[in-house]
């Protein structure tokens, strides 16, 4: 109301005031990576090279600059990305899709409706269909949760799979793990190959030490004396100790 529209002339003005102040915050910043390290001029720093140059073109910041959310929220987007991603390759055999770009506008949706749905309406008796989905469009259960998050909008959106009953979820759980799912991708337990990298790790050890025990037996290769390239220390004479004489 209040505000009135400034010229072009006033905008280039102000343009040259914010080019001016990053140039100075340029100069600050050489003298403070500089041989000399004047980090003394670190906040004069910031203020020519964000501060005045944004106060100048945009005018002042009317609210609190929240960074620590900022990095959460783009962490959290860039873990959505991979799962996203991970799941349109899942699928890609049964649904031709361009990019993941296209499969998150237009199947996402659609595929988490009809997945939850036989365990909304029939809860217990609806696992077998869910699961047979599942199989056909090559998903497992971790991929069915994930795109439950995914089509979860907002801090008011509930997610639909969290507000099934505890017995559903655990029908779920059990009947998929006792059935076999045929995939067109190897699904690694990183719990079960850790163990047996572990397992294997013991196994080189133990045939690494049976190997020395064999070279030491041969008489030649264990035997440190006759090594050219090492010098064995001659034990020195120990020292006759006087006798203390005794006190009168």
């Amino acid at each position: 109301s209040g505000k009135r529209k400034i010229t072009d002339v006033e905008n280039l003005s102000l343009l040259v005031k914010a080019a001016e102040n990053m140039c100075i915050g340029d100069v600050c910043s050489q003298m403070i990576y500089s041989r000399n390290e004047n980090w003394s001029l670190l906040p004069y720093q910031a203020i020519f090279s964000t501060v005045a140059p944004c106060s100048y073109v945009r005018g002042h910041l009317r609210g609190m600059v929240n960074f620590s959310s900022f990095f959460g929220q783009r962490s959290r987007t860039n873990k959505n990305d991979r799962l996203l991603n991970e799941i349109e390759k899942h699928v890609c055999l049964k649904i031709a899709s361009a990019n993941k770009q296209q499969f998150n506008l237009d199947y996402l949706s659609y595929l988490g409706k009809i997945l939850i749905q036989p365990l909304q309406q029939s809860q217990q008796q609806g696992v077998e269909q869910c699961i047979a989905l599942l199989d056909e469009y090559y998903l497992n259960k971790d991929d069915f949760q994930t795109i439950m998050e995914l089509n979860t909008w907002g801090k008011s959106g509930r997610n639909p799979y969290d507000q099934l009953d505890t017995q559903t979820k655990s029908s779920l759980t059990r009947i998929y793990n006792k059935t076999s799912h045929r995939t067109p991708y190897s699904i690694i337990d990183m719990k079960k190959l850790k163990k047996s990298k572990g397992a294997l790790d013991e196994d080189d050890d133990e045939d690494s030490g049976d190997g020395d025990e064999g070279e030491n037996d041969n008489g030649e290769e264990g035997n440190i004396e006759e090594d050219a390239m090492i010098k064995v220390a001659k034990k020195r004479a120990a020292k006759p100790t006087a006798k203390k004489s005794r006190a009168k």
